[in-house]
């Protein structure tokens, strides 16, 4: 999905970035300021921007919209529909983190930690792995 594609952008920035930027700052090839301002720009692009906001927006809307499909077709068990919508209303509160609304941080890691959770049990169902009590098999 697209929330995938950002969070990936923004983990690119560790790996890739922030390394060059680390020896350019302690070698002195470049300008500590001018290091720290690039540092800044980027984390606050790649790092808040895409890797979080937007990636948590696009995040809210796959879950919820897996919820409700979950609980109009039945393809999924009952309980992972609406964990889906849970975790799709703890995501998009946490999201306000990026707006400054205090208390927020919480519910970002929370929220994080819960679609993670939420995809293996997903994924478990998808196999067959879990039993889908009250759900139409996905041959139906």
């Amino acid at each position: 999905t697209l929330s995938g594609v950002f969070l990936f952008a923004g983990i690119l920035r560790y790996a890739l970035l922030f390394p060059r930027l680390a020896a350019w700052r302690a070698g002195g090839a470049w300008d500590p300021g001018t290091v720290d301002l690039v540092f800044r720009a980027f984390n606050t692009y790649a790092g808040e921007t895409l890797a979080e906001h937007i990636q948590f927006l696009f995040s809210t809307i796959f879950l919820a919209s897996t919820g409700i499909a979950g609980l109009r077709t039945r393809r999924l068990p009952r309980f992972l529909a609406w964990a889906a919508l849970g975790g799709a209303c703890v995501i998009a509160v946490g999201n306000l983190e990026f707006f400054g609304v205090p208390g927020t941080f919480a519910w970002n890691r929370l929220g994080a930690k819960l679609f993670g959770i939420w995809e293996v049990l997903a994924g478990l169902c998808l196999l067959g792995w879990l039993p889908r009590r009250g759900g139409r098999s996905l041959e139906a």
